[in-house]
């Protein structure tokens, strides 16, 4: 399936490219996420995905110090550090000047400390600096709608709070996981080169099933194991060492096996690419992945959400289990950012940005209806307190919602006559 390695296949496919500038990309791309399927986008420049830090970045594609300390030098940062005191329940132990850690880690080459998603909008001096009120935003990127999250939080300025600077030195990663919310990736090195091992969302599953558990005690299946010995595969030896690793460590490996060394692997569809300044990586939701800088590098990363690929999303608003992301406050606002667009499409006069934005407030109208359908007083009120809404006046009427966006429709239909 892939180049050889020795005399037997690798794991990894191929991450498809799509030329930003290809009349037939944004159609294609969106093929693929509905697929689940990564892509990277070329010749996208820092200015396409990342304005406010493209003078980061020197001509030579060198880091511009003096304008990276200029704009964020003060604030503080997480720091990641996969050290003896490293725990997967909380991976972040601290916090760190971006001066420091530019001076103390970044110049030196020491890779101990990862400056690690950094979300920079929730900071007012980064995004006073960085995403200024009423700042023009870029267009979005061929492939992805506007993104509804930039309805999310009122104090961005119409600016999604979920996007993030990841910065280290060779060898600072990111374990395989997956990220909550149902929310789709976009990945944009700006300086250095990122090696992105990818997993279909739909394969994630099988790749933990391949993996050997520490503990049954952390197994839900565990009791309903067969008691038979002779029934069951055993992943130790019988001095009671693993008797492999565990997959998702090995696809992660700078060197990963080859389908000979882990045959179960032909299963699963996994690819890895090494994404350069000039690309954008777009990730599906619920994709597995991992990240490790080839060299020192700094990225711009950002979720994103629109009405191409809600599947997700949707699952995420109905089981809850989203930490730091409310998948129901997402939708009222962003169907509540969706109506005022339709309008002002309406009222400029402009037809095609109207059926555009009257497809994607019908898609969220569904979203909308469906909680108003299926959710019982109980369930809504349980969605209440997931979203935050005890301190929201009136609280969240989804009924009433429904009939506002039927009204905005219905004012699309008739061409912009209230009457």
């Amino acid at each position: 399936r892939n180049a050889p390695r020795g005399t037997h296949p690798q794991v990894f496919g191929v991450v498809e490219k799509l030329a930003a500038d290809d009349p037939a990309t944004p159609l294609r791309a969106k093929e693929l996420r509905r697929g689940g399927v990564p892509c990277v986008l070329t010749g996208v420049a820092a200015a396409d995905v990342a304005p406010c830090m493209s003078d980061w970045v020197k001509p030579d594609g060198s880091l511009n110090d003096a304008a990276l300390l200029r704009d964020v030098g003060d604030e503080r940062a997480p720091i990641l550090r996969y050290d003896a005191a490293y725990s997967d329940a909380a991976p972040i132990r601290e916090a760190m000047r971006v001066a420091d850690f530019v001076k103390d880690h970044w110049a030196t080459g020491d890779a101990s400390a990862y400056l690690h998603q950094w979300q920079f909008p929730l900071s007012e001096t980064a995004r006073r600096t960085l995403l200024p009120r009423g700042a023009e935003k870029p267009p979005p990127l061929p492939g992805l709608d506007r993104d509804l999250l930039e309805h999310w939080l009122e104090r961005t300025g119409g600016h999604s709070a979920l996007q993030y600077v990841f910065m280290g030195g060779k060898g600072t990663h990111s374990r395989l996981h997956v990220d909550p919310g149902g929310l789709d990736l976009v990945i944009a090195p700006l300086i250095g080169t990122k090696e992105v091992t990818l997993v279909h969302r739909d394969d994630a599953e099988l790749v933990g099933a391949m993996c050997d558990s520490d503990d049954d005690d952390d197994d839900p299946h565990a009791a309903s194991r067969p008691v038979d010995p002779e029934a069951c595969f055993d992943a130790r030896t019988d001095d009671g060492e693993p008797k492999r690793k565990r997959l998702d460590a090995l696809l992660a490996a700078p060197t990963p096996p080859s389908l000979e060394e882990e045959p179960l692997l032909a299963l699963v569809r996994c690819w890895r690419h090494d994404l350069k300044p000039g690309e954008a990586l777009v990730m599906p939701e619920g994709t597995l992945h991992a990240v490790r800088n080839s060299t020192p590098a700094l990225s711009f990363h950002r979720f994103h959400l629109d009405t191409t690929n809600p599947a997700g999303f949707w699952k995420a608003l109905v089981d809850g289990d989203s930490p730091g992301i409310r998948p129901a406050e997402i939708l009222w606002n962003g169907t509540h950012g969706a109506m005022r667009a339709l309008d002002e499409a309406v009222d400029g006069g402009d037809g095609d940005a109207a059926r555009d934005r009257a497809e994607c407030l019908l898609k969220l109208r569904h979203l909308v209806g469906a909680i108003v359908r299926e959710f019982d007083p109980e369930d809504l009120a349980v969605l209440g307190r997931r979203a935050g809404s005890e301190g929201r006046r009136g609280g969240f009427d989804w009924r009433g919602l429904l009939e506002d966006v039927d009204d905005t429709l219905g004012y699309w239909a008739a061409g912009g006559d209230a009457d």
